[in-house]
């Protein structure tokens, strides 16, 4: 319960998902609420829950998922190429 006051996170939204979720809105929380989902706030305020390691290993986790799309990517477009190679032959 101190965590949430702390982080300016209403107890109501936090434990049934109704309401607010933040108990007053900095200017910093408007900014960013303009800018990112209600999705991606959550997010981004239960990222800071977390001890400093844990957000390292969720970083780490984030970091290799775009790795992994990267290459699925170039995969794609190496797939695609070969198809388009081979058809021409």
């Amino acid at each position: 319960m101190e965590l949430a006051q702390a982080q300016g996170i209403s107890l109501d939204w936090l434990f049934s998902g109704q309401g607010a979720m933040f108990l007053q809105r900095s200017t910093v929380c408007v900014e960013l609420s303009g800018r990112l989902s209600e999705q991606e706030v959550r997010m981004i305020m239960m990222f800071r829950t977390l001890k400093h390691s844990e957000q390292g290993d969720v970083y780490k986790v984030v970091k290799e998922k775009q790795k992994l799309h990267r290459l699925v990517r170039q995969v794609e477009e190496l797939s695609a190429r070969l198809e388009s190679e081979s058809a021409r032959a």
